[in-house]
């Protein structure tokens, strides 16, 4: 495990600075600033509340539904898969009809601001994908640095994540793979990203600055993240999901366009997600 952990973390970070290094050199770190689209708190308050409550408030119900109407048996994996699936597209859609009735101006300068026009969203979205080649080894010698100090201290070893276990869990039928991973690499991406980037962050932005305002909507974006389920397990999530949410903040920042976000984020799950279909162990 220990020489494992450090083969992979000299690797990774090897890849790394040379990736970053060349970066660096390409001009990807340099900023332009744009103006910062005049959200305000209670347009923070009321996104988060949307999707607090199909969380917190619309899956409990349909769950107990789901029960009362399968005569208080235990849902099957299948029916679970198709209400998180329905949630999260009732999530979506409470998010589209607030923004077009609340502030819809003020919303689409937050998918892509208007002083940002020498690029366009093709254009964004390619520098979100090509952000991955950047980001990843850098989240990845994150994640296998505390993995190791888990072990060291805890003596945790392969702990496997919620959102593994459950892609996982979906492999034996097409159709609930299928509405797993529309969920996964498709629906998620672009809710987390108007959330935590386009509406968090850009608030944020407004009071501390931009750096400041990054490292504040990763922070909230790693602890959201955080599965009481699995205790110490989660650890070592927080700071790998910290770091890429500061990719992914910068990214945003860097074209001032959500579509550049939400392409490395897309980026970074189907990664993920063909890791775990080809090589599930």
């Amino acid at each position: 495990m220990i020489a494992d952990s450090i083969q992979v973390i000299l690797l990774f970070g090897l890849i790394g600075l040379v990736t970053n290094f060349i970066a660096w050199k390409r001009g990807y770190y340099r900023l332009t600033p744009f103006e910062t689209p005049p959200i305000a708190f209670k347009h923070v308050v009321s996104v988060f509340c949307i999707y607090l409550g199909a969380v917190l408030i619309l899956a409990p119900y349909l769950t107990q539904m789901l029960l009362k109407f399968s005569a208080k048996q235990p849902p099957s994996f299948g029916m679970v898969v198709t209400l998180q699936f329905i949630i999260i597209l009732a999530m979506a859609l409470g998010l589209i009809i607030y923004c077009q009735t609340k502030g819809k101006e003020i919303f689409s300068r937050i998918w892509k601001s208007p002083l940002t026009t020498y690029t366009s969203p093709i254009q964004d979205i390619g520098i979100g994908i090509v952000s991955y080649v950047v980001a990843f080894p850098i989240v990845a010698v994150v994640g296998q640095f505390f993995d190791l100090i888990l072990y060291l201290i805890f003596s945790l070893e392969n702990y496997e994540q919620v959102a593994v276990r459950y892609l996982k869990n979906t492999l034996e039928s097409p159709a609930q793979l299928a509405l797993a991973l529309i969920s996964i690499l498709v629906i998620a991406p672009i809710l987390e990203e108007f959330l935590f980037r386009g509406a968090l962050q850009t608030y944020l932005k407004r009071w501390f600055g931009t750096k400041a305002a990054i490292l504040l909507a990763a922070a909230c974006f790693a602890f959201f993240h955080f599965s009481p389920s699995q205790g110490l397990g989660n650890l070592s999530l927080i700071p790998s999901l910290f770091t890429f949410a500061c990719f992914l903040g910068f990214v945003y920042e860097r074209q001032g366009s959500l579509y550049a976000s939400i392409a490395l984020h897309m980026t970074f799950n189907i990664a993920s997600s063909l890791r775990i279909l080809f090589f599930p162990e």
